[in-house]
């Protein structure tokens, strides 16, 4: 039956794995995150790159204004585009790191109370400081 008291001792093992296998899916949302942005950040410098060489063009005269205008709106639009997606990345990833880590507290939560050792949950799953200050 799942709601059964508990030992201590067990259910201390037990909010210590817990708190290593939150440890372990937030490192693997991490390498995912890496994984998406690199070809993203990769993009994003050669845009810039291709924007500081379009200006200097533009300021040497080089080429005509219209065809200019074009090519840097084309680049800047590129670039806030490759900065969006960035940022939708990592907010999604945050998203879901919160995600974890608010689910993992709960089942500490309950097998905290169900051992009566409430003051080990803020030691292994302690509150993120937003949160600290409103409980």
């Amino acid at each position: 039956m799942p709601w059964q008291r508990v030992s201590p001792e067990e259910a201390r093992v037990r909010l210590v794995l817990l708190k290593e296998g939150v440890r372990r899916k937030v490192g693997a949302l991490e390498a995912r995150l890496a994984k998406k942005k690199a070809p993203l950040e990769k993009a994003l410098a050669e845009y810039r790159k291709v924007l500081e060489h379009l200006r200097r063009l533009e300021k040497e005269g080089r080429y005509p204004e219209a065809v200019l205008r074009s090519a840097l709106a084309r680049e800047e639009l590129r670039i806030r585009y490759a900065e969006q997606e960035i940022t939708r990345l990592e907010e999604a990833h945050r998203q879901a790191a919160s995600r974890i880590i608010t689910q993992a507290r709960l089942k500490a939560a309950r097998l905290a109370a169900l051992a009566k050792m409430e003051e080990a949950l803020d030691h292994l799953f302690p509150l993120p400081e937003k949160e600290e200050s409103h409980a």
